[in-house]
């Protein structure tokens, strides 16, 4: 896949977000999208997100990230 990028647009109950992409060891703010690069077949990355959930939040958190590529995928059915 070439092009890949993560899009991610967090719920308002979390905020102060940031993410690491090397298991934790840094961190950096989140602003909604990360530049994965090009991802070889059957390659795959690991990506932390943390934020701060609001003391007003009920129930469960929902969220739900989009990952899109310049390549067509050939098989769609196994993501």
């Amino acid at each position: 896949a070439q092009q890949a990028t993560i899009f991610d647009r967090l719920p308002s109950e979390l905020t102060c977000a940031v993410f690491s992409v090397d298991g934790g060891r840094t961190w950096r703010a989140w602003n909604g999208s990360y530049q994965l690069g090009t991802l070889g077949a059957g390659k795959t990355v690991s990506i932390l997100l943390a934020g701060i959930v609001s003391p007003c939040a009920r129930g469960t958190v929902k969220n739900t990230a989009i990952v899109s590529s310049a390549t067509s995928d050939p098989d769609p059915d196994n993501n």
